[in-house]
């Protein structure tokens, strides 16, 4: 996927999009998520750790309505600046995966299609480069923290 100024950038290990706008990534921390997972933020997260600003994760109610797509469009079109996370789960609707996903069908076989589907398609290279945003990678978050 390309943007302005920005290397190719690729799925990672943990199915993790990370993105930036602008160049200054913002820190702050992402109490939402960390109570959406059952953990209690203020035991979990010091004060020197590195968090980002804002995650974002589709619903099932989009899944199930056919919009897993539009929901992942509107991230994009309306991300604000700073360090942003957009959670996926991209796999191929493959026999191994439904029979790993097996009834689970949010995060399931068609549900991580849909993600590959959307994340490697020119409609999302377009809305990263009409919106100017920049991926970046583990490495790149590192090299920063290294440095401050």
């Amino acid at each position: 996927m390309y943007a302005p100024c920005c290397k190719k950038s690729k799925l990672d290990s943990f199915n993790f999009y990370t993105v930036v706008r602008d160049s200054t990534p913002y820190i702050k921390l992402d109490y939402p998520l960390m109570e959406q997972v059952g953990l209690n933020a203020d035991l979990h997260i010091r004060k020197d750790d590195l968090v980002v600003d804002r995650v974002f994760l589709g619903t099932f109610s989009d899944f199930e309505k056919g919009r897993l797509t539009d929901y992942y469009e509107q991230v994009l079109n309306r991300l604000p600046c700073g360090l942003n996370a957009i959670l996926t789960h991209p796999a191929f609707d493959s026999h191994e995966m439904q029979g790993i996903a097996i009834n689970h069908p949010n995060f399931g076989s068609e549900w991580r299609q849909t993600d590959y589907d959307y994340f490697s398609s020119q409609r999302c290279r377009t809305a990263l480069f009409e919106n100017d945003i920049k991926l970046i990678t583990w490495s790149d978050i590192k090299n920063v923290i290294s440095k401050s």
